[in-house]
């Protein structure tokens, strides 16, 4: 139909001519009849809906919620033409989640791989995050390939990836496609896996991200505030990476959407001491990656993520008495040349739209009822692209991915447990992840100030960490000149550290005079020493700048760890309210009151005590961690505040005057 014979074509607009084509473009070659399964459609589409038993390793596991027969006609197409073009080696399952279904995912996975929303039925985001719950478990339990039934194969899965998982002599045992989600470091997707059964990466992936679906959890927002994931970079792929320009992404929303992404983030960065499984080693070793730019995405970078262009170009007509040779007619054809020689698939995503990214997709328009043939309809470029995928070959190599990320951050921990992380370290995080470069002080804990700054290499910002001891005015004086020689500029100043002994509240002797002066030294005059020394650069800058007390809503009630810290606090307060009041216009100042947070130093108050404090609380919870930092970012860049206190802590203090007496009664 389109191989070999010469089409009338016309070299001119009205003015029809014969046009020798040659036989194929170049590096493509025919496959031969014997390797292609010559089944009508609806054969193929009947058998995709029977349950098949797994003989092997030689699976190609998909996912449609509804079932195949639900699946747009473009996409049941991609899964038809896998059939065709793998033969007889390889068994493809669509596995759905229909009740009574013979082909629904519980027939091949036990319920106890899956969390209660998803046996329940009651998963109220993103469909995505349904096939995100399936996939890792039937490539743990048979093997095989996963790939998502937006995908259009182009190249026989032998030749991409299965010849070398499958090689006893080879290191590599997964596969998959990356892209860069953080600056500089290759993250890989989950569209197409490959691997044989029993993999340790693949379980162990697959338990990180159900965990992140708790009792109560129905969609993945906020994913990337759990605490198996906080310590993470969100993802902030570079635009012009995968061929995106001037597109608005909400990267917050991304990372929850790419969660499942991020799972597989933490396990290739840690080692876990209680099996001695080290991700970051065995993901060194046995990781096949391909560049997704290159092998997945090509499409879309050759038309800059322009589904309307996309659309028009596979709609031509590239043979019979409508093709017209104009320009458009020879984009086309350089356009599906190239996938049908150069690209292993073609994918063809939803996008993750309220998901962080809305942009509109080729997906979206071949789904409209409308435009239900236009994938396929004859003698047009989408038609040749869809016979091409069943009928060419490539003579290419698929080469790997050649690419050493930067130096990363690897942590010792059981792959379940939560990176413990401080308020100061999340801090930094979230504002590097603005964009903002951080100097990190510190009085003490040299190692933990520069892991930090270790953490933040993933932005593109600078670090720098500095020794100095707020309760002292020479270093907080030395800490402001040394941050704005080695960042170049101060515009924002978070005032974190603070001091106390935990004691009875009541007990007038538990702190002595020199642990009262140290209290008083850090919580009260450490901010007017550095306010002092950055107000001449603060007003000096043309948006002014920022100072951020990390204060305490001890400092509001007669309660807290100590009564010398609940004073200081206090006192901190009406200082805060004092400068703000004096140093303006251009300079504002404010003051976070943060409730229990649950840190390592929040976690010495003890079991018991947090259990009570937790329920007294308006909202019966300790204050989260993430809420916290985040109110820093968002009174750093509020520009009509100054003055303020800020409480974070669940309603604590709200009414319940019984928490006041949580602290005295601590012993």
């Amino acid at each position: 139909m389109f191989d070999d014979k010469p089409t009338s074509r016309l070299a001119n607009v009205d003015i029809p001519v014969q046009v020798q084509k040659p036989h194929l473009p170049n590096g493509i070659k025919h496959i031969s009849p014997e390797k292609i399964d010559h089944r009508t459609d609806e054969e193929i589409a009947a058998s995709l809906q029977k349950r098949h038993l797994v003989t092997s390793d030689k699976n190609i596991w998909g996912f449609w919620h509804t079932g195949f027969a639900r699946m747009r006609p473009w996409a049941q197409r991609n899964v038809i033409n896998w059939v065709r073009r793998l033969g007889p080696d390889w068994t493809v399952h669509i596995v759905d989640r229909v009740d009574g279904s013979e082909t629904n995912v519980f027939h091949y996975a036990e319920e106890s791989f899956f969390p209660k929303t998803f046996i329940d039925g009651t998963m109220d985001g993103h469909k995505a995050h349904m096939g995100d719950l399936v996939r890792l478990p039937l490539l743990w339990k048979y093997g095989g390939i996963w790939m998502d039934v937006g995908l259009i194969l182009l190249r026989h899965v032998d030749d991409i990836c299965w010849k070398r998982i499958e090689d006893p002599a080879s290191p590599h045992k997964l596969s998959a496609l990356a892209l860069m989600h953080l600056p500089d470091t290759y993250t890989p997707l989950n569209g197409f896996l490959a691997t044989k059964r029993n993999n340790p990466f693949i379980k162990r992936w697959h338990d990180i991200y159900v965990a992140l679906w708790t009792e109560g959890v129905t969609n993945a927002t906020g994913f990337h505030k759990h605490p198996l994931l906080r310590h993470l970079p969100i993802f902030r792929p570079r635009m012009e990476s995968p061929g995106l320009k001037n597109i608005n992404m909400d990267y917050e929303k991304f990372s929850d959407y790419v969660a499942h992404y991020m799972c597989a983030e933490r396990l290739r960065k840690l080692i876990d001491p209680n099996d001695g499984f080290n991700g970051a080693e065995w993901y060194e070793k046995h990781m096949l990656l391909f560049d997704a730019k290159d092998e997945m995405f090509q499409v879309q970078t050759l038309t800059d993520w322009d589904a309307q262009l996309q659309f028009s170009l596979f709609s031509l007509p590239r043979s019979g008495d409508g093709a017209v040779v104009d320009k458009s007619w020879h984009e086309a054809e350089a356009l599906v040349t190239s996938l049908l020689a150069n690209t292993s698939m073609v994918k063809l995503p939803h996008g993750p739209g309220n998901g962080g990214l809305k942009i509109n997709m080729l997906a979206d328009l071949w789904d409209a009822e409308e435009n239900s043939n236009k994938d396929n309809e004859e003698g047009s470029f989408a038609a040749y692209l869809r016979y091409g995928s069943t009928h060419f070959d490539q003579i290419r190599e698929v080469k790997k991915l050649e690419w050493q990320n930067p130096e990363e951050q690897i942590i010792t921990i059981g792959y379940l447990e939560p990176v413990k992380i401080g308020l100061g370290a999340l801090i930094c995080k979230k504002f590097a992840a603005e964009g903002a470069n951080v100097a990190i002080n510190y009085v003490s804990n040299a190692d933990a100030a520069q892991k930090v700054a270790d953490s933040l290499k993933e932005y593109p910002v600078k670090t720098f960490v500095i020794q100095g001891d707020a309760g002292k005015r020479e270093d907080n004086v030395r800490v402001v000149q040394e941050t704005v020689k080695n960042l170049g500029g101060l515009d924002i100043i978070i005032a974190n550290a603070g001091w106390t002994k935990m004691s009875r509240f009541s007990d007038l002797h538990a702190l002595n005079d020199e642990e009262w002066n140290k209290c008083w030294a850090v919580n009260v005059m450490s901010h007017l020493q550095l306010v002092q020394e950055a107000v001449p650069i603060f007003n000096a800058n043309p948006e002014g700048g920022v100072y951020l007390i990390t204060s305490s809503v001890a400092g509001t009630t007669q309660a807290g760890s100590s009564m010398a810290y609940s004073v200081t606090k206090a006192a901190g307060l009406h200082l805060m309210k004092s400068l703000a009041y004096t140093q303006g216009p251009k300079i504002r100042i404010n003051a976070i009151l943060p409730g229990l947070l649950l840190t390592e130093w929040g976690q010495k108050f003890g079991g018991a005590h947090i259990e009570k404090v937790k329920s007294l609380s308006t909202l019966r919870r300790e204050t989260d961690l993430d809420d916290c930092a985040d109110v820093f970012i968002t009174v750093a860049k509020n520009s009509s505040m100054t003055g303020q206190q800020i409480a974070i802590d669940s309603g604590i203090v709200l009414g319940h005057p019984e928490s006041k007496q949580l602290h005295t009664e601590k012993k």
